[in-house]
């Protein structure tokens, strides 16, 4: 079992989320190498908290992730966005309580804020990408970058210019 991390200090204006960490930011957040997880990211008024789970991720672990996300201010986020490579994530997921858009949905409302509002935005199209979620007021802009030849140092944001991601491509469940 992967002990689930806070990414340190929490909060900086901008910071990385890894697999199995979460974090929070007042600007933005990196989630590096994509490629079959998936990403939380919350929003509140004073920014971002955000989730990077992996398909191994146990339901033991799923637990500790909503317990850190809550730490961090989860509770507060009106608005969670569901980023990654979710078709990936789904067929390969153990955790049969969370294989489904409206289980991960059920559990992010259930467990951090019964009134929020989730959106899902798959993009196992994209390949190994690094996402970005970038405060935008109440809500939050994304981007991502190939991850091939751009490598994320731990906890160090990159510089890379993201190619957004459409508001279009973003469902509500």
């Amino acid at each position: 079992m992967v002990n689930i991390k806070l990414v340190p200090p929490p909060p900086r204006d901008d910071t990385v989320v890894p697999e199995d960490h979460v974090g929070a930011a007042a600007h933005a957040i990196c989630y590096p190498g994509v490629s079959s997880c998936i990403t939380i990211t919350g929003v509140q008024a004073g920014g971002l908290v955000g989730a990077h789970l992996t398909f191994a991720t146990t339901s033991d672990e799923l637990d500790q992730f909503f317990e850190k996300l809550d730490g961090v201010g989860g509770g507060a986020c009106q608005t969670y966005y569901v980023v990654g490579a979710i078709t990936r994530f789904k067929a390969a997921t153990a955790v049969k309580a969370f294989n489904t858009r409206k289980k991960m949905r059920n559990r992010i409302t259930g467990d951090l804020n019964k009134t929020a509002t989730v959106w899902f935005c798959d993009t196992t199209p994209l390949g190994d990408n690094h996402i970005f979620a970038i405060f935008n007021g109440m809500t939050a802009d994304f981007s991502s970058y190939p991850t091939a030849g751009h490598l994320v140092k731990w906890y160090e944001y990159p510089a890379y210019p993201g190619a957004a991601i459409a508001a279009a491509s973003f469902v509500l469940r």
